[in-house]
């Protein structure tokens, strides 16, 4: 039997017909999104709000945020080169918070497609189903 398998049946998370254990628990986002896209101009501008919530047995003190459009920016490790109209400056984070608070949101490091955000209070279990943390952004991408 797989390590990963066996060791899933001991903490309760699996049971032994494959199906999730009595210790299963899966973390939950909701994201809601405001988008204009200007197909000619290539660009797209919107806000995005995600409220996350933890649901794990672990404090989360680092989310990571996907950044899948900065694919198309130069440099971005992909497979294969790129013709030159497939490229773009990527996604710019204008404003980005948590709870409501603005972060710095740092341009210095090359990011791509994730950027691993550090959260100014870690994201506990909730003792309650409604605990949960919301991070928003304003992006554009040209």
């Amino acid at each position: 039997m797989p390590r990963a398998i066996k060791a899933a049946y001991a903490k309760g998370t699996r049971s032994f017909d494959g199906r999730p254990g009595a210790k299963y628990w899966q973390n939950r986002a909701r994201y809601t999104m405001t988008i204009t896209v200007a197909p000619p101009a290539r660009s797209i501008r919107g806000t995005e709000e995600i409220v996350y919530a933890n649901d794990s047995p672990d404090t989360l003190r680092i989310v990571v945020i996907k950044l899948f459009l900065n694919i198309h920016k130069p440099g971005a490790p992909r497979s294969g080169g790129s013709p030159e109209e497939y490229l773009t400056s990527g996604v710019q984070i204008d404003r980005f918070a948590v709870n409501g608070a603005s972060q710095p949101w740092s341009t210095d490091a090359p990011v791509f497609t994730w950027r691993a955000v550090q959260l100014p209070t870690p994201l506990s279990r909730p003792r309650t189903p409604s605990g949960s943390r919301s991070t928003g952004a304003t992006t554009s991408r040209g």
